[in-house]
């Protein structure tokens, strides 16, 4: 890692956003609740929680679909976000592997290429340049867990600083609101 490629996008009080160079980023947050154990679900289905929680303003299309306890592939079609900077709608589809340690879960991500287009219901939609993606989920205690997302774009991509601020705002809030939806359930 070079020093002088860092750099923080967004540092708020429940998250953390760093661009570690011109095509890797790096996301950090915490969730706590001292009502559930987060170790039973925090696993593939975490994914339909994110996914129910955001549907209203940032996915307009979504599936998963099971090959076993660890593995699956999600298809995520965001809303048009920048329809109006004339960039095309974008969307993700995902090979994930579910692994569980110790202390410790993680997601790893690649992109999957074999969606065919006649299976977008917005065929001029662009498949995100994802290469990888790495969740390290590690539990400090059975209700508390630190969140670091490692994701990698393919190639050299300098994403202009408005599309990589509103891409960070997005990511922001997909997950803060999941993490204020689990940090609130049991709570009266």
């Amino acid at each position: 890692m070079n020093a002088t490629e860092i750099k923080v996008i967004m540092d708020k009080k429940d998250y953390k956003m760093t661009r570690i160079n011109k095509n890797s980023y790096e996301f950090e947050y915490e969730i706590e609740n001292k009502n559930i154990l987060l170790e039973k679900i925090i696993n593939l289905d975490f994914i339909k929680i994110i996914h129910e929680i955001n549907k209203a303003d940032i996915f307009e299309d979504f599936y998963i679909e099971r090959h076993s306890e660890g593995a699956a592939t999600f298809f995520i079609l965001f809303k048009h976000f920048f329809n109006d900077f004339g960039l095309t709608q974008k969307y993700a589809h995902l090979d994930i592997i579910f692994e569980q340690h110790d202390k410790k879960s993680i997601f790893k991500t690649t992109t999957n290429n074999n969606l065919p287009k006649s299976n977008l219901k917005t065929p001029a939609a662009e498949l995100l340049p994802i290469s990888d993606v790495t969740t390290v989920c590690n539990f400090i205690n059975p209700h508390k867990v630190s969140i670091k997302t490692t994701t990698n774009f393919y190639g050299n991509r300098e994403f202009p600083d408005f599309v990589e601020r509103l891409s960070t705002t997005i990511i922001g809030k997909i997950f803060l609101r999941t993490k204020q939806f689990i940090e609130k359930i049991g709570i009266v």
